[in-house]
């Protein structure tokens, strides 16, 4: 399995800002697409999965989709994500993960609002089905071999 869910804490909703607030927040890197950006944490969020994540990790964000989004790999050093949905996106959503042919799909999950989960991002992915902006937590741990 390429897309596991983890039994991590719940992250406390005063903590997550208005979606209006996340959509137009200051990106985290130059790069946005503009159909898929990256918005910087707000420092109380950060904190708090500093403090509640039994990993270390070295970049936290929100992730923002607006639009489809190709099949992919994540950048190089980015191995895994461990996500937590905001906004599906739409009520028949699905991240795939594909074969090196990127047709054959090896994986396909509808997966749950607020509950953590890994996704093995160095695997060929993408989301289908989102009709409606779609909205994440997302860290990247330091040492992504034991989600592996």
């Amino acid at each position: 399995m390429f897309i596991k869910y983890i039994d991590l804490p719940s992250v406390p909703e005063d903590l997550i800002p208005p979606i209006d607030s996340i959509i137009n927040g200051k990106s985290y890197s130059r790069n946005d697409r503009s159909m898929f950006k990256c918005k910087e944490i707000n420092p109380e969020l950060e904190e708090w999965l500093k403090k509640s994540m039994p990993f270390e990790f070295y970049a936290c964000v929100f992730q923002v989709m607006v639009g489809w989004l190709p099949i992919h790999v994540d950048t190089k050093n980015r191995m895994v994500a461990i996500n937590y949905l905001l906004c599906q996106g739409g009520k028949n959503v699905f991240t795939n993960i594909y074969d090196n042919d990127k047709i054959t799909v090896i994986e396909s999950k509808n997966i749950n609002l607020k509950q953590w989960h890994s996704i093995q991002t160095h695997k060929l992915h993408n989301v289908i089905g989102h009709d409606t902006t779609r909205i994440s937590i997302s860290v990247s741990p330091t040492d992504y071999e034991k989600f592996m």
